[in-house]
């Protein structure tokens, strides 16, 4: 892919693609961007059919209906905690301070 998606089925097919890359590769970078991209894909699916983007209440409702995706999302935002973490640079990205809270995952 030479361009970033721009629908939600071109995500999806980035995130399928992404997971493939792991199974195959089993590297924890790769595992890192499977996580990622599988759990922002709701944000595009979301855009797309509801012509508005995803609020938080909205996630919500769907880690209820889908627990498998909450555990997903869980994962990536723990770690993109820990890699903030590991880097040694805790406040290196404010604004994912802010949007991560401290909590175990």
């Amino acid at each position: 892919m030479r361009t970033f998606p721009g629908t939600a089925s071109e995500y999806i097919q980035l995130a399928e693609r992404a997971v493939d890359r792991f199974s195959l590769s089993q590297n924890i970078d790769d595992l890192f961007t499977a996580i990622l991209v599988t759990a922002h894909s709701f944000d595009f699916f979301h855009r797309e059919n509801k012509g508005r983007p995803a609020e938080e209440a909205d996630k919500q409702a769907f880690g209820i209906e889908n627990p498998d995706w909450k555990i997903i999302r869980q994962l990536c935002n723990g770690g993109t905690r820990a890699r903030l973490t590991a880097v040694g640079d805790p406040n290196l990205c404010p604004s994912a301070e802010r949007a991560i809270p401290d909590r175990t995952v």
